[in-house]
């Protein structure tokens, strides 16, 4: 048994952050403390051990928050490069998605009357941009790694010309597009999102195929309530407001920003923390904010789909969460491809008042 520490870098668009962590022997046991920030400036301190643990348990801490920050691109090289040195590093495209925040119902009714925004529906799937710069199309995950395309789909984008990087969502081997972020080597991430929606309905007449849909947008208050209407009319997953002047810009910002998400139902992403005996059902959880596992309750699998293992990251449509208890009336959705273990925070899920849910 012996101490440890690493130090973690991550540089790209605009980012330039350190991580470092460290096992450590105390009274008692042993911690694990961290220190991250952008680098060069004031580090915060944190720590995966509120009082000293045994070497196995604080082992387990230590190594779980390094796969989680190497799988989102942290290197030890300090230039920083995402995923440089790591087993990710041949299929990582540097292509990454814009990312949305949700949008509360108080603030509904602007974003539906404010012409500045525009609407789409929110598909049922998974984020997948599709690209063919250097040949084939292949897929790029929110991650930002390649992926392959179902044939049917890489067939139906063959039309288009080369060096052409669409955004949308897959579900099976149909794809549907809503954002257009390169064209035949010209990069649009900086055009206004209601030019490149306009070039992307251009783009895609030459395209005849049921594999792939253009998600319409919206532009006035009549056709979104219309929208917005329909689709929760008929249970959708929700829709997106988007404000028509605004660049492509990648990542999550911390608040608000210029794409957001007013959902229906409930989703999350978690992982499978046990199967049950004799059951078509599985525990799932999520981990807090000192990476302790919480359990949400059980999820039954339908028939047509394999029971997961332990360990996979899953989709679950649930109504609402009880504060650190479980999910009521979740629904099975599959198994994520796109995502891992570091995406299955207690932290994405929506809770009912304790005075409601009493």
């Amino acid at each position: 048994m012996q101490n440890e520490t690493i130090s973690l870098y991550f540089r790209e668009n605009g980012s330039d952050k350190e991580y470092h962590a460290d096992l450590v022997e105390a009274e008692g046991g042993y911690v694990v403390n961290t220190r991250y920030g952008r680098r060069g400036s004031a580090l915060t301190s944190g720590t995966k051990t509120k009082d000293p643990v045994p070497y196995e348990k604080a082992k387990k801490a230590f190594d779980k928050i390094v796969a989680e920050k190497m799988g989102k691109g942290y290197t030890t090289g300090k230039s920083g490069t995402a995923y440089q040195g790591t087993p990710n590093e041949a299929s990582y495209t540097g292509v990454l998605p814009q990312l949305l925040n949700p949008v509360d119902e108080p603030d509904l009714e602007r974003l539906l009357k404010d012409p500045a925004w525009l609407l789409q529906e929110k598909k049922d799937g998974e984020r997948r941009m599709v690209s063919n710069v250097g040949g084939a199309w292949f897929g790029i995950n929110r991650k930002g790694m390649r992926v392959a395309l179902p044939l049917p789909l890489a067939e139906a984008l063959s039309t288009l010309p080369e060096s052409t990087i669409l955004d949308g969502e897959i579900i099976g081997d149909a794809y549907h597009v809503f954002d257009l972020l390169q064209l035949a080597g010209d990069d649009l991430r900086q055009a206004t999102c209601e030019n490149r929606v306009e070039m992307l309905g251009d783009v895609m007449r030459a395209v005849a195929s049921s594999n792939v849909e253009v998600v319409a947008t919206q532009r006035t208050e009549a056709e979104k309530r219309s929208t917005f209407a329909i689709v929760k009319g008929r249970n959708g997953e929700g829709v997106v407001f988007k404000r028509a002047s605004a660049p492509y810009a990648v990542g999550r910002p911390n608040s608000g920003g210029d794409q957001l998400k007013f959902k229906f139902v409930e989703r999350a992403t978690l992982f499978v923390e046990s199967q049950n005996d004799s059951k078509r059902s599985v525990q799932v959880a999520a981990y807090d904010e000192q990476g302790n596992t919480i359990r949400l309750g059980n999820v039954t699998i339908p028939p047509n789909h394999d029971i997961p293992q332990a360990g996979d990251v899953v989709e679950v449509q649930y109504l609402y969460a009880f504060d650190r208890g479980c999910i009521f009336q979740p629904v099975w959705l599959g198994k994520r491809t796109d995502q891992d273990l570091s995406d299955c925070k207690l932290s994405q899920l929506k809770y009912k008042p304790m005075a409601e849910a009493a």
